[in-house]
């Protein structure tokens, strides 16, 4: 590693991952897998993880080195075409902010968002892992690690617009036309708030979050980076209840600016199954 960097320091980390990737092929892993973390180090650095998995009784605890954090949007909280935890069900096209706005408006889901957080394994761990015999030897390290999500929620009020017009007093419902009628840009300045909820990710096997307060320190400053090409997913359904790019901004603020302690562990106990670290990890909310 040394004398390829002696021989040229400003070489495209994308070239180190392609000539390590091509060495393992040839069979040469320990040269291979050496310089593709090399790669990895160079385009995005690495973030110590625990990963955990519900799909493996016998998996228990991993922690290692990942790479690469990508994010993925969601209106809602993404559907299924059944039961999340029943195995047979699988993960369905997710709606879009018209759907979403019906379903909230209909009482029938938060008016919400969500960010997908994936990584993938370093090579050094990979192999670790296939040593073993936690993954399969065909394993890539391009195949992502789901992590955690965070569900975003842009109001209090969850029963639909004709419950929010309800008096209770008169017992009758309100009507559009009616002097006091609230309409859908009122019910949600009313009722706004930024609620935010770490959560496994929407799967069956794999969950992680990071193992040291540095690796989420790193991971935070990542935030902006990861999230801005959904920015105008945002305002497109904070348009539909009126709102301004003011509360865009405000909303962006409270996510990048979420507490860390929220994003790792430093401290877990051991011999516990797979359950009870994503029990005690997650659903935690927080303003």
């Amino acid at each position: 590693m040394k004398h390829l960097k002696h021989f040229n320091e400003e070489l495209d980390p994308q070239k180190y991952i392609r000539a390590g990737s091509r060495l393992s092929n040839l069979g040469k892993t320990s040269r291979g897998s050496k310089l593709v973390d090399y790669g990895y180090e160079k385009s995005w650095g690495f973030y110590n993880v625990h990963i955990g998995n519900m799909g493996d009784s016998s998996w228990g605890l991993y922690t290692g080195k990942l790479t690469n954090p990508e994010c993925k949007f969601h209106y809602g909280l993404p559907h299924w075409d059944g039961p999340q935890n029943n195995k047979t069900t699988t993960l369905i096209k997710t709606i879009d902010e018209e759907d979403l706005l019906k379903n909230w408006t209909d009482g029938r889901e938060t008016l919400s968002f969500t960010l997908e957080f994936t990584m993938q394994l370093s090579e050094e761990s990979k192999l670790d892992l296939i040593s073993k015999n936690k993954i399969a030897k065909g394993w890539s390290s391009y195949n992502k690690i789901p992590l955690f999500a965070l569900h975003v929620e842009l109001s209090d009020w969850s029963d639909g617009l004709r419950e929010y017009n309800y008096l209770e007093g008169d017992d009758e419902y309100l009507k559009p036309g009616d002097e006091n009628y609230h309409d859908v840009s009122m019910m949600y300045a009313n009722t706004s708030q930024i609620l935010l909820t770490l959560m496994p990710l929407f799967t069956k096997d794999y969950f992680g979050i990071f193992a040291d307060r540095k690796s989420a320190v790193k991971f935070k400053r990542e935030l902006p980076k990861l999230i801005d090409p959904y920015k105008s997913h945002i305002m497109d359904l904070l348009s539909l209840v009126s709102a301004s790019t003011d509360n865009l901004e405000r909303l962006m603020d409270k996510i990048y600016n979420m507490s860390v302690n929220y994003l790792y562990q430093d401290e877990v106990p051991k011999g516990v199954g797979s359950s009870a670290y994503r029990d005690s990890w997650f659903y935690k909310s927080f303003r």
